[in-house]
């Protein structure tokens, strides 16, 4: 199975990630949840179960398998170039999402906000001041990466990882690997996973802004670690496709426990403890049954392995663009839902 480098079942479930992600961005608009922008059909209380069930798996699924794919990149590469090529792969992104990519979003949730931005010359002029600032009246700090601080926080644990490997000079790799493929470990990353939330519950629930945003970046980088760590590890691998079926019994068991848990009176404490052990089992599940059904490439998944970076980066300002005109036309909520996700599908497309 680890003869070839390249994960088609990895490339599979990236898309899925991200993918999701954009649905869930299109639910955010209509949730009773906060969010920059909401539909005139707000809140449809319905979408939150179906949501709240995937959010502790969504994300770190996605750290995981990025951990995955900078062991097989940095493992083909000098340290130094591929730490430069790194860099620029990221940061140029998060730089042009931030002064251009999200700065629509802003202008619409100050309008929806009740608050006049001025023209367009003046909206920017306050949004992209620097350093960052909150101009005054304005409720945020810009210029913000809303929906991209993936970005960030990827940048900042390539930068760590690359200087950590190219420090230790093979000892990193060759003493996590064993380590993050052992049947213990895997057994014992949920549970320290839990520890952590009650060691550093006072910073969970910020924001994402890298500082102050401790438990969320800890945990992250942990879980990217992680990925890092088994990505050419057959052992973990085969253990994950053998224990597929038990994985996915026990990710419906648990995700039942999550649902009755997010609308009981129980401790916030213990149901994001359940979310977390939820979120690893469904993970789990997903990266065995992905080994089992995709077995190679297809046309559609060369495409979209390629293009869904794009559509990340663009989706959510063509959500809110699409969205919010979109929403004064007095369509039924099904309908205007359907339109602004083929809208938000072809916009990604055609960017």
């Amino acid at each position: 199975m680890m003869a070839s480098d390249r994960r088609h079942d990895l490339d599979a479930l990236r898309v899925f990630a991200f993918l999701l992600l954009i649905l869930y961005h299109v639910g955010m608009f209509y949730v009773p949840w906060g969010w920059h922008v909401k539909s005139v059909h707000a809140p449809i209380e319905v979408l939150e179960m179906p949501m709240r069930l995937t959010n502790g798996w969504r994300l770190p699924l996605l750290f995981f398998i990025s951990g995955v794919a900078l062991r097989f990149a940095l493992d083909k590469a000098p340290h130094g170039p591929f730490l430069r090529r790194r860099v620029w792969v990221l940061l140029v992104p998060l730089l042009f999402g931030m002064y251009v990519i999200c700065a629509p979003q802003t202008w619409h949730e100050l309008r929806q906000g009740g608050i006049e931005p001025g023209s367009v010359l003046t909206f920017y002029r306050g949004y992209a001041d620097w350093p960052w600032s909150s101009p005054e009246g304005w409720p945020m700090i810009t210029p913000t990466w809303n929906h991209l601080w993936y970005l960030l926080y990827m940048l900042v644990y390539s930068v760590v990882i690359i200087l950590a490997s190219w420090a230790a000079r093979g000892a990193l790799e060759r003493r996590l690997s064993p380590l993050a493929g052992s049947r213990t470990l895997v057994s014992m990353i949920p549970v320290i996973h839990v520890s952590l939330l009650f060691l550093m519950q006072d910073s969970v629930g910020r924001a994402q802004t890298l500082y102050g945003d401790w438990f969320n970046l800890l945990t992250s980088f942990l879980i990217c670690l992680f990925g890092y760590g088994v990505a050419k590890e057959a052992e973990f691998w085969d253990l994950l496709k053998r224990l597929r079926g038990v994985m996915l019994f026990a990710a419906l068991v648990l995700s039942v426990c999550v649902a009755v848990l997010s609308i009981s009176e129980a401790a916030w404490q213990v149901a994001l403890a359940v979310r977390i052990l939820q979120g690893w089992i469904v993970s789990w599940a997903l990266l065995g049954w992905a080994q089992e059904l995709v077995t190679g490439p297809s046309p559609l998944l060369t495409y979209l392995s390629g293009a869904i970076f794009t559509y990340y980066v663009l989706h959510q300002t063509v959500i809110i663009m699409v969205g919010v005109p979109l929403s004064g036309l007095g369509l039924p909520a099904t309908v205007e839902a359907v339109i602004l996700i083929i809208g938000t599908g072809a916009a990604c497309w055609a960017g």
